[in-house]
């Protein structure tokens, strides 16, 4: 990464990581947070894969820099050992959230649905 950009972009995640925390305790209070944050998880699109996916590539992306910069600097060309010589880009996903804000909210709707009866019954 270049060096001229690399506070921009550390500010900008540090950014990015405080309003990830926020939603994440806010997911206690919402069910429409917990729900979103649920489906994010079960099919991995969420913004921690995307922040892990961004931190991955901007890493092999250096590394692929210092591999070719000296050539690129000399104008001239890598060899095929060299190209050979610089590793592939493997995304490595961070893991899977828990499944509790779906108890969460089974169990919530669970109370609500028991308490909607109850009262259902007084007025009756």
């Amino acid at each position: 990464m270049n060096t001229q950009t690399a506070p921009i972009v550390d500010r900008l995640e540090n950014g990015q990581d405080a309003q990830r925390r926020l939603v994440s305790r806010l997911e206690v209070v919402s069910p429409a947070i917990a729900a979103s944050r649920l489906f994010e998880g079960i099919s991995g699109t969420g913004p921690e894969p995307a922040a892990a996916f961004r931190r991955q590539a901007r890493s092999h992306l250096g590394r692929v820099l210092e591999a070719i910069g000296p050539a690129t600097v000399g104008r001239s060309r890598i060899s095929v050992e060299e190209a050979e010589a610089i590793p592939e880009f493997a995304f490595a996903a961070p893991p899977r959230p828990s499944l509790w804000p779906l108890a969460w909210m089974a169990g919530l709707a669970t109370l609500l649905l028991f308490a909607a009866l109850r009262l259902a019954r007084r007025a009756v």
